[in-house]
């Protein structure tokens, strides 16, 4: 003797196929936004990577200029200067040179302005005699981009300015 057996839909338990489907789509979307926030990403610690390695250059090219005596008589630096180029001595080849290669960052170059004739800061500002107005740009002349291209240009990426005692 044989018996069927009729199932009640109501005691079926799982998931139909439309709804594993309807899952599966909204999962793909949710990788999918991750995965281009992690592109993003990428970029932008690329991105803080450079101006980090920018205000490394810029601090350590003011703190050489300020740290010559004003009566020393091998400073460099004795004012007024206008956009004179910095020049970096490279300790991966002992030369000095114009522009510096940061490995995975790209090349930089520094300028520096010496003004020595400061009125003070603003219209009206009240004269800062004795003192010596330095200010130092970094401005990286090639720029590697997050896939390892070259993007050929100057982009001025750190300005610091800062004050000398010259009495």
């Amino acid at each position: 003797m044989v018996t069927a057996t009729i199932c009640n839909k109501k005691n079926q338990t799982g998931f139909t196929l439309v709804e594993a489907l309807v899952a599966i789509t909204i999962l793909a979307f949710g990788l999918m936004a991750a995965a281009a926030m992690q592109g993003v990403a990428i970029d932008k610690n690329s991105i803080a990577n450079n101006n980090s390695v920018a205000s490394m250059l810029t601090m350590q090219v003011a703190e050489d200029i300020l740290s010559y005596s004003i009566t020393d008589p091998t400073n460099p630096y004795n004012g007024p200067v206008t956009n004179a180029t910095y020049t970096f001595y490279d300790e991966n080849t002992n030369t000095y040179t114009t522009s510096l290669t940061i490995p995975g960052s790209g090349t930089y170059q520094a300028v520096y302005t010496i003004d020595t004739n400061q009125a003070g800061l603003g219209a009206g500002a009240i004269p800062l005699t004795g003192t010596s107005t330095v200010q130092v740009t970094v401005n990286r002349i090639t720029n590697i981009g997050t896939s390892g291209q070259n993007l050929n240009g100057s982009y001025p990426v750190s300005t610091y300015t800062t004050f000398k005692r010259v009495q």
